[in-house]
């Protein structure tokens, strides 16, 4: 499903680029290294457009669960995507 998504847009020259969000510390270690293994094999075959940052941030001042980026998570992030969209949309 996921590779029929990618070709669907990149067919009509929609621009797709993969980003691993920045996960809390506590949530990352409970990702088995098969499953993280796994997970880049298969973005390995997008090469370029996949950006990962799942431990960008260390401090848990910068989520506000194991998912979501704080307010502070937010300011610090926003600029790295707005970075990858440029160069990549250039």
């Amino acid at each position: 499903a996921f590779d029929y998504i990618i070709n669907t847009l990149n067919n009509e020259g929609i621009p797709v680029i993969i980003v691993n969000m920045p996960i809390h510390p506590y949530l990352s270690e409970s990702i088995s290294d098969e499953s993280r293994n796994n997970f880049q094999k298969i973005m390995d075959v997008y090469g370029d457009l996949y950006y990962d940052y799942e431990h960008q941030f260390a401090e848990y001042k910068y989520f506000s669960d194991s998912y979501h980026l704080s307010y502070i998570g937010t300011l610090e992030f926003s600029p790295i995507i707005a970075d990858i969209i440029i160069q990549e949309m250039s």
